[in-house]
């Protein structure tokens, strides 16, 4: 680390630090979507849980941003020998069938993926386990945006989520609250442990990332059957009022929820 933060003094804005991917980046001084490229060579396979860990990754993505993950296929007796009396070698305790080694197959990444609803491409490095990138799977990951924002599409999440809270705050009041305020109201407080949450809380500013997201996510998929991506969306609307307005458009437009009689729509101006 100290070698990397000498060799480039000279390039402006590089900073080297550690950073436990084990742990939320928010916590350890790194902005959600703060990134358009995150590398991980051979080091997701050595935490407790790939799922938690991918997800932590996919936090500092920008919209558009990439994550580029290199991890072996392969388990050998050469690796064991290696790595074997190393911490994180041993370190797995998530549900991946990782039995004897902390390596998972591409087939194993591929399903990783589609339950994470990222969307991935896989290339697979063949042969025996002998040369260097033998039996290695290089994952391509994108974060998606959300729906369509072209004020802040292309722009980094700090800059988005100011523009959200500028257009929220710019809607009539009436237009501001919808049949889904409660129920994110509750489902936010819960998330965060919080006795009231109101409808101008920010979901980062609160602490949130993505797991955080899945959590609130599961409370929807199960009060109202919908299944989203909602780290994206919340990239784009971080408050919580700007968040359930664009969630009850989304939802009516695609057709995922029909609305109650009493449903006001918002429609788009």
């Amino acid at each position: 680390m100290a070698r990397a933060r000498r060799e480039f003094a000279h390039v402006s804005g590089f900073d080297a630090r550690t950073l436990d991917i084990e742990l939320a980046p928010s916590t350890q001084g790194i902005g959600v979507g703060s990134y358009d490229l995150v590398v991980a060579n051979n080091v997701i396979h050595a935490t407790a849980d790939i799922r938690q860990s991918i997800l932590h990754c996919m936090d500092m993505l920008a919209p558009h941003g990439r994550l580029i993950l290199v991890e072996g296929t392969l388990d050998s007796p050469w690796l064991d020998i290696t790595f074997g009396l190393t911490d994180g070698w041993w370190r797995f305790d998530d549900d991946l069938a990782r039995v004897q080694s902390p390596l998972i197959s591409a087939g194993a990444w591929r399903t990783l993926f589609a339950e994470l609803r990222l969307r991935a491409d896989i290339l697979e490095l063949p042969g025996d386990g002998s040369g260097i990138l033998s039996r290695q799977v290089v994952c391509i990951v994108e974060r998606l945006p959300s729906t369509p924002q072209p004020a802040s599409r292309a722009l980094l999440a700090g800059g988005a989520r100011a523009v959200a809270r500028a257009e929220a705050a710019a809607q009539p009041a009436e237009t501001r609250s919808t049949p889904l305020h409660p129920l994110l109201r509750s489902a936010w407080a819960q998330a965060f442990a919080l006795p009231e949450v109101n409808d101008d809380a920010d979901f980062f500013e609160l602490g949130g990332d993505s797991l955080t997201a899945v959590q609130i996510g599961s409370v929807l998929k199960r009060e109202l059957g919908a299944d989203l991506d909602l780290f994206s969306m919340l990239l784009d609307h971080p408050t919580l009022g700007a968040f359930a307005s664009a969630l009850q458009l989304l939802l009516v437009q695609e057709a995922q929820v029909r609305p109650p009689a009493d449903l006001d729509v918002i429609a788009e101006s």
